[in-house]
Order: structure tokens, then sequence, then C-alpha cells
């Protein structure tokens, strides 16, 4: 187990040096080649993210959407089992969408980005749609958070937030009351009594359990 460790050590520096002296001989070619073997050099190294996301840059700057989004699809075939690449090429897939009108796309990858548990996706995907059509979508998205086998409750209290939802919201807190203290300013006045009849229950349940650490 140790000698794989290593390994995987060994192969993650090797590719960092190598990556290195591939940055450093792009500078070269900038500074004696000029821009177009520059841009050669990077469409040849496109192994290495430093050089993918020079090149796709390039391109959202050509408006070469085409382009961009073939860099940013093979980007996640290839860096699959690296969590943090695949969310930048993924990012940059989503930029790719909404710079070019491709709003279908767009659209279902932010539905993807927010039921993953990323909230700042959510506005922008209501702004896609009209008022008209936003409720059913709306609906969708709490009930595909609420069936997922991992939910998101953080999204899912923020979504019932921006939506007003304050009934959900009473709901949500009555099942899971610690995180009260969060949510309680979104509930009243329209829900000042249960709030407070919650808060009484919460201050119930810390000092029993205070009292009972006590004994133990």
């Amino acid at each position: 187990m140790i000698s794989n460790i290593d390994e995987e050590g060994d192969l993650w520096n090797s590719g960092y040096f190598a990556e290195r002296v591939a940055l450093i001989r792009y500078d070269m070619a900038q500074h004696y080649d000029g821009q177009e073997k520059a841009q050669e050099f990077i469409g040849q190294n496109l192994q290495y993210s430093t050089f993918r996301e020079m090149a796709i840059e390039s391109a959202l700057k050509k408006k070469d959407y085409c382009f961009a989004a073939k860099l940013t699809l093979d980007g996640e075939e290839k860096d699959i089992s690296f969590r943090g690449l695949v969310k930048k090429w993924r990012n940059y897939r989503y930029k790719v969408y909404q710079l070019s009108g491709m709003i279908n796309e767009q659209r279902e990858l932010a539905m993807d980005f927010i039921l993953n548990g990323s909230f700042e996706y959510y506005g922008e995907l209501k702004n896609t749609y009209d008022l008209s059509e936003w409720h059913s979508i709306y609906l969708s998205i709490i009930s595909q958070l609420i069936s997922r086998e991992k939910t998101y409750y953080d999204v899912y209290t923020r979504i019932l937030i921006e939506e007003g939802e304050k009934q959900k919201l009473l709901e949500y807190v009555e099942e899971n009351p610690s995180p009260l203290e969060n949510y309680f300013k979104h509930l009243i006045p329209e829900f000042k009594e249960e709030v407070f009849t919650l808060f009484l229950q919460l201050i119930k349940q810390v000092a029993a359990r205070a009292d009972n650490r006590k004994k133990y």
C-alpha cells in the first residue's frame, strides 16, 4: 500500500515538474517565436491543466464556442479522477453555454449544479425562464432535492427563503430544530408563536443534554 502511495506521489510530482518546464518553454516561445508559435505550443500541451485553461480562455475570447466546449468536455473526461479539475472544466462549460446562448444546455448544467449543492446557480437558472414557466421548474427542483439520496439541506432552505416559502421552511425547522437560530428571522412575523415554541423546546433540549453530561 505504501509503495502505491509513493508511486502516485512520484507520478504527481513528475507531472507537476513537467508542467513547470512546459510553462518555461511557453514563455520562451512567446518571447522569441511570437504569439502564433506560442499558441501552437499551447495546443500541443493540453494534457496540462494550465495550458488547457489558456486554450479555453483564448477560444472564448475569439468566440469559438464549439472549440471551447470541446476543450472543457475533453478536460472533464481526461481529469475524471481529479474532482477540482472536473469542477473547473464544468464551470467553464457553463460559461460557454451562457455566452453562446445555448440556453437548454445552460439550464441542464445549472440544474445539475444546484442538485449537487451549488445554490449560486439558482438565480441564474431562474432568470432563463419566464415567471409563468418558473413555478413548475421550482417545484421540480424542490422535489428532486428532497428525493435525492444525499439532500443538500443548505441549498433546499436557501431556495425556500428565496421563494418566500415560509410554511415549507417552518416544516423543515420543526423537523430539524437545531438550526432554528439561522432561520427564525425568515419565519416572523407570520409564525411568531411557532418560533417562540420551537425556541423553548430547543432550550429545554440543550439544558437536558447539559444536565445529562453533568450526571455522567
